[in-house]
């Protein structure tokens, strides 16, 4: 009940963001004004009520999948929940003096994992500049961005991602959200897009094996 704790938390008291694991909110729970980041099993039976969540925040909100089903997924996953969450309130934070030093230790954070997963550093550099640094890292993340955009890859990682929250909004948010129909779960509709989402990212680096968990029935509670 973590995931449910935290929304029912956060739509009681001021707070900058929910990381949600596993499930998602109650109706009336979300907040216009709050930060989200979901995560879901790509066959998780809470996939569903996951989405409907992200849906209902899109424009605060950030969804990712694992490919597995019922469970927390890697820490990783956490990690960049946790950044994100700091990135999309420092965005709007004025005067912080932690501002900077935040900056310097996501890009550092970037830096190290361009060696191992250049695709989750080219997926951070863009999201960065999108937000806006301060002008003193400004160079260095646009050195960081072109570096990292030069690998289609990378590129082709940067799209699975957007791709997979707009499944999520269109398709996985239509599922069934409720025991027992959720449970084992899933449709012609979800496997064509899944099918078509392959077609396109069938060698994306982690994106090909999300989608690969979501063409499976949901698990079976």
């Amino acid at each position: 009940g973590g995931a449910r704790d935290a929304f029912t938390n956060s739509s009681k008291l001021k707070g900058a963001g929910v990381l949600a694991l596993i499930a998602g909110a109650q109706p009336g729970e979300m907040k216009k004004d709050c930060h989200y980041y979901l995560i879901s099993g790509a066959y998780d039976y809470n996939r569903y009520g996951t989405s409907v969540s992200y849906n209902e925040v899109k424009r605060n909100g950030a969804i990712r999948f694992h490919p597995g089903g019922h469970a927390d997924g890697p820490t990783w996953l956490v990690t960049e929940g946790m950044v994100w969450l700091e990135s999309r309130w420092q965005r709007e934070a004025s005067g912080d003096p932690g501002k900077t030093e935040f900056e310097i230790r996501v890009l550092a954070w970037v830096e190290s994992l361009k060696l191992s997963e250049s695709h989750r550093a080219a997926w951070w550099s863009a999201f960065l500049t999108e937000g806006g640094v301060l002008p003193a890292n400004k160079g260095t993340l646009a050195a960081l961005k072109a570096e990292l955009a030069a690998k289609p890859e990378n590129l082709k990682y940067i799209k699975g991602i957007a791709d997979l929250e707009v499944y999520a909004s269109k398709t996985l948010a239509d599922g069934p959200q409720f025991a027992p129909d959720c449970f084992n779960h899933t449709s012609p509709d979800i496997q064509k897009g899944a099918d078509k989402l392959l077609e396109e990212h069938a060698t994306t680096p982690w994106i090909k094996d999300v989608l690969k968990g979501i063409k499976e029935n949901t698990d079976k509670g």
